[in-house]
């Protein structure tokens, strides 16, 4: 993560009213190497490094190695775990928030285990 991306997330972490709602939580990313969602993705992985917030992150990927290039400081770090699929794929995730950039309702149906989850559309 270049320094100004890190100075933007410690203000924003610093800034963040919610972190305990993360504690102990899954998040789905979708699109996690585009714009909005690679910085979602950033904010996690910091959020977990500066209040050990132990949030797991699954970034949602359709080009692996790009997603390694954008992470490639946090490719040691457990928490992170790359799913490399088209988002209308099915995803096994029982009880994680599902941040999304872009989550078609056409798609929704190929997750039924995701129904009883929190679903967050920007």
């Amino acid at each position: 993560m270049n320094s100004i991306i890190k100075s933007d997330m410690e203000r924003i972490i610093s800034e963040c009213k919610y972190i305990d709602e993360f504690r102990n939580k899954t998040v789905l990313i979708t699109g996690a190497t585009g714009l909005i969602a690679r910085n979602l993705t950033y904010f996690f992985l910091h959020l977990n490094k500066i209040h050990n917030t132990n949030t797991k992150i699954l970034a949602l990927v359709r080009n692996l190695e790009k997603a390694r290039s954008a992470f490639k400081d946090y490719l040691d770090d457990n928490n992170l775990v790359f799913l490399n699929q088209d988002v209308c794929e099915e995803i096994n995730c029982n009880t994680c928030f599902v941040l999304s950039s872009f989550f078609s309702s056409s798609c929704l149906n190929r997750f039924p285990s995701m129904k009883s989850g929190s679903i967050f559309v920007f």
